[in-house]
């Protein structure tokens, strides 16, 4: 029971919540990450070679 002059307790623990917001977006950022290596690696390879077989 509750009086009067007292502040209510936070009922709303998000703590939770938050943590697998925090890991769906770690999840999304890896995802992504690994996308990007596996769509764009092989012509960011060919690019630094051709650069450097233009190197004496």
């Amino acid at each position: 029971m509750f009086l009067p002059g007292e502040p209510m307790p936070d009922l709303r623990d998000d703590q939770g919540a938050t943590m697998v917001e925090y890991a769906f977006m770690v999840g999304f950022v890896a995802m992504a990450a690994f996308l990007a290596v596996t769509l764009f690696g092989g012509s960011v390879r060919d690019l630094f070679q051709n650069a450097a077989d233009l190197m004496p």
